[in-house]
C-alpha cells in the first residue's frame, strides 16, 4: 500500500495563550494608546516572535519575543532582595535580524517572605532592543556561558536604591552590595523605545 504524505497541517492550539504573553501584550496596549495594536502569530511555535506590535497610522510593525520568569527571595546582607529567574535562551535566538525587541517579565511579592497575610504581587516588564541585548551578553556574561550558548538572566531591585540590575554569570566576579553593576534603568518599563521605532 501507498503510503501517503502529508502536506498539510491543522492549526492547533489556536486560543491557547501564554499568560505572559498576555501581560505584555495587555501592558503594551495600555502604554502605546488607541493608535497601537498587538496582535499574537496563529502559529504558537513559532521560534523568535511571540508579539507583534502596529501603527495604525502609518502601518509600521515591530516584533517582540517575551521571556517568562520565576521570583526567588535571596537572603543575604545587609538586606533579602526579590530576584526573577529567566530560563536560557540560545545565543543565536537574540538575533537582531529575526525580532526587534526581548520583554522580560519580571513578578515579585511586595513584602517580606515574613509577611504571610500579604499576597500582593507588583510586575515589571524589562525591554531591550535585541541587538542591545547583543551587545550586553557579549561585554557582561562570563565566556563560558557564551561559550555553551545558553545565556540566563536574572533581574532584581537592588534594596538599597531601588535600582534595577542583573546579576547572572558575569565576566568579572564582583560583591553585589558594594560594587553593584551598573543599573539597567533604561530597560525599566520602557515602552517608549517601542512606540519611538513605530514612528
Amino acid at each position: 500500500m501507498k503510503k501517503q504524505r502529508i502536506k498539510k497541517k491543522q492549526i492547533q492550539n489556536l486560543w491557547s495563550l501564554n499568560a505572559n504573553e498576555v501581560s505584555v501584550a495587555s501592558w503594551l496596549k495600555n502604554e502605546l494608546g488607541k493608535d497601537y495594536e498587538v496582535f499574537f502569530p496563529v502559529n504558537f511555535r513559532f521560534p523568535y516572535v511571540d508579539l507583534i506590535v502596529f501603527n495604525s497610522k502609518n502601518k509600521k510593525t515591530t516584533t517582540v519575543q517575551v521571556k517568562s520568569s520565576q521570583s526567588y527571595l535571596v537572603k543575604d546582607e545587609p538586606e533579602d532582595y526579590w530576584v526573577s529567574g529567566h530560563d536560557k535562551i540560545q545565543l543565536e535566538k537574540i538575533d537582531p535580524d529575526r525580532v526587534d525587541f526581548f520583554i522580560f517579565t519580571c513578578y515579585y511579592p511586595k513584602t517580606s517572605e515574613k509577611d504571610h497575610k500579604s499576597r500582593n504581587i507588583t510586575k515589571y516588564f524589562v525591554v531591550f532592543q535585541t541587538s542591545k541585548l547583543l551587545d550586553y551578553v557579549w561585554k557582561f556574561k562570563d565566556s563560558k556561558t557564551i561559550k555553551s550558548k545558553r545565556i540566563k538572566f536574572s533581574f532584581y531591585i537592588y534594596p538599597e536604591d531601588g535600582k534595577l540590575y542583573e546579576d547572572w554569570q558575569l565576566k568579572k566576579p564582583y560583591d553585589k552590595w558594594n560594587k553593584p553593576m551598573p543599573p539597567l534603568q533604561d530597560t525599566l518599563n520602557n515602552s517608549k523605545i517601542i512606540k519611538k521605532m513605530l514612528q
